[in-house]
């Protein structure tokens, strides 16, 4: 029975089967392939996972957010002072006017909390540009700054 083992032993290593020798360079580039396509697989894999609960894989950063809601609540505060200097959607205002300004003063922009998204970023994107074609609505219909309205 011995004989038999050393038989199989002798078989295995004169093919290149036995564990102990080095792997050519072949084996070494399918090894590392393999291997490869295995990471590879698991970062995709994790990627779609955080696209999935909306984490910042698109380098989006709360500072992106909050810059637009910056800008969001400056537009609103000159939107009401409009609304209030020419008494136009002035029930919109919060708080109304008084004395043709707005009642409460500046709109605070609001506070972000969470992880941000692209879809955090577009919404506020899209409200940025509904507030300026309003504001330019505003004023060409008051004939006020209508030097900054694009296209006169």
């Amino acid at each position: 029975m011995n004989s038999d083992m050393t038989q199989a032993a002798a078989k295995y290593r004169d093919h290149g089967w036995d564990t102990g020798r080095r792997k050519s360079g072949w084996q070494l580039a399918v090894t590392f392939l393999v291997v490869s396509a295995l990471i590879g697989t698991v970062i995709v894999a994790d990627m779609e996972a955080a696209r999935a609960q909306g984490s910042p894989v698109t380098g989006i950063e709360k500072e992106d957010v909050q810059h637009r809601d910056n800008l969001i609540a400056t537009q609103e505060s000159l939107l009401n002072a409009y609304r209030c200097l020419f008494n136009i959607d002035t029930h919109i205002v919060p708080g109304g006017c008084v004395n043709q300004k707005p009642a409460q003063g500046q709109t605070r922009p609001s506070s972000f909390t969470g992880t941000p998204t692209q879809r955090d970023i577009e919404v506020r994107d899209h409200l940025i540009a509904t507030q300026e074609s309003l504001l330019n609505a505003y004023r060409c219909l008051f004939n006020i700054d209508t030097h900054i309205v694009p296209g006169g």
